[in-house]
């Protein structure tokens, strides 16, 4: 055991005995003031192996995959700074908000009520002020009625009054507007009690005008008798036939579009009284409240018409009822009327302003 001690020792002093040598040198030779510098071995560096060629085109072709990329992104982020595609962005921004403006000018949200009788509006259009309808006198409206051949003989309806015959259609734009100014004049002769609203096709011309519509309408009159005839709905469906006598006059005169309207068989017209362009983005109520103001482009048409339907029915009555007939605007208004004074033939507006729609309209009855 002794032994195997100090053989390890032995061992250990023999290790370390020549680092201790140096260093035991080193500190002799720097206590006499000599310099000397420790010897290091030098770091062992890897030896570089040489590329092989199919490494080197690796190499290369992910440099100029890299290049290439990077050419790419400066391409991608050029094209934001060219002030051409700026330009572009702002013509086609202009272009959808234009179609959107006439999209919606031409399909206006519709307005008007489709229902049942509204007894407060009907009051209303029915209860106009006479000082109005003094003030509007004809509204500026040349009148297209046409009086019939002398000697005809006078249209009676189913109490052997004077007829007022309509033909019209719920689609009609045209018919839309002349409901309003037939309906007040045939308030002056007698009352509507049962009178719904509706508006015309939505997809004619002046599309949606608020109106009413004469299906299942009631009217009572100690004046005159009043045939209304709507031959189509508001999808040009058919609605209502016209019974023999009227289809006789329809046959008599070869009417072939919407509207029409025969007083007692002393004048006829054809043509739509006044634009329905004027009605246009209007709900019934709109229309009614509209009727208070002698000056509003609105009240004009319509007064102004229902004066002159107004003066063809009281001629068709002999002046009956008299409050209403002698009246001086309906009484001057009258003597245009007569024949021999009419002078509206070609000077009507509705004449001078008919539609496509209208004049397709008419080509396609022919057809039929």
């Amino acid at each position: 055991m002794a032994k195997k001690k100090r053989s390890s020792s032995s061992v250990s002093q023999h290790v370390a005995s020549p680092v201790k040598s140096d260093l035991t040198e080193a500190e002799s030779s720097g206590s006499r003031g000599a310099t000397t510098t420790l010897s290091k071995s030098p770091r062992p560096v890897a030896a570089v192996a040489p590329k092989s060629a199919s490494a080197a085109r690796a190499q290369s072709k992910n440099s100029s995959s890299s290049l290439q990329s990077r050419r790419r992104y400066v391409k991608k982020n050029l094209w934001y700074k060219n002030p051409v595609w700026y330009i572009v962005a702002a013509l086609i921004l202009a272009t959808a908000v234009i179609i959107v403006f006439a999209y919606q000018f031409n399909h206006p949200q519709m307005k008007a009520t489709i229902g049942g009788t509204d007894a407060t509006l009907l009051h209303q259009i029915t209860s106009v002020n006479s000082q109005v309808f003094t003030n509007v006198g004809n509204g500026g409206i040349q009148n297209s009625f046409q009086p019939t051949a002398a000697g005809s003989s006078p249209l009676t309806g189913p109490n052997g009054k004077p007829e007022i015959f309509f033909f019209g259609a719920e689609f009609c734009p045209f018919c839309a507007a002349e409901r309003w100014p037939l309906v007040i004049a045939l308030s002056k002769f007698g009352t509507f009690k049962e009178l719904h609203q509706t508006a015309s096709s939505s997809t004619d011309s002046s599309p949606n005008t608020a109106t009413f519509t004469f299906v299942d309408s009631k009217y009572s009159s100690d004046y005159v008798d009043f045939v209304p005839v709507e031959a189509e709905n508001r999808d040009q469906g058919a609605l209502q036939t016209p019974g023999p006598n009227e289809q006789a006059i329809i046959t008599k005169y070869k009417v072939n579009g919407f509207p029409f309207i025969d007083i007692a068989e002393q004048f006829t017209d054809s043509a739509p009284i006044f634009n329905p362009d004027v009605l246009a983005g209007y709900s019934q109520r709109d229309i009614a409240s509209k009727l208070t103001n002698a000056d509003d482009e609105v009240t004009k048409n319509i007064i102004g018409s229902a004066n002159l339907f107004t003066a063809a029915i009281c001629l068709a009555t002999d002046n009956k009822p008299s409050e209403v007939c002698t009246n001086s605007t309906i009484s001057a208004i009258e003597k245009s009327l007569k024949p021999g004074a009419f002078h509206g033939t070609g000077n009507s507006l509705a004449l001078t302003t008919t539609s496509p729609i209208w004049t397709s309209r008419r080509e396609g009855n022919k057809a039929a």
